[in-house]
């Protein structure tokens, strides 16, 4: 985390997993009442720490950790966003993968649907 002129900036990663057998990407659906974002769909992703390398790695981390999925650093590609709020910069990273069917933690709601581009 960094600041630009008193403006706290908050680096987050996210990552689109898509199958390109099914043209579907993957989400899942929060199901912990406690959290926030309760029964929110999502796809992977969380804050870039202090200990990540680069966003890239980051995104690699969030990945394994909400799903168990181990990727490649040489397969995620780049796509970027930035979103502005009024306090805060919000800097969100946002990758995408070739999703092989790998075993997911059974945990989460999971759905593959049609993207729309």
């Amino acid at each position: 985390m960094s600041t630009l002129n008193k403006i706290k900036i908050i680096e987050y990663t996210t990552t689109v997993l898509y199958d390109k057998k099914t043209k579907k990407i993957w989400v899942s659906k929060r199901t912990n009442p406690d959290k926030e974002f309760y029964e929110h769909w999502q796809s992977p992703g969380g804050h870039v720490e202090e200990s990540d390398i680069s966003a890239k790695w980051a995104a690699r981390r969030e990945v394994f950790e909400e799903t168990g999925i181990y990727l490649k650093l040489e397969e995620l590609n780049y796509w970027k966003t930035q979103h502005y709020y009024k306090e805060n910069q919000w800097r969100i990273v946002v990758t995408r993968e070739n999703y092989h069917g790998q075993n997911i933690l059974k945990h989460m709601t999971i759905i593959l649907i049609n993207p729309v581009f």
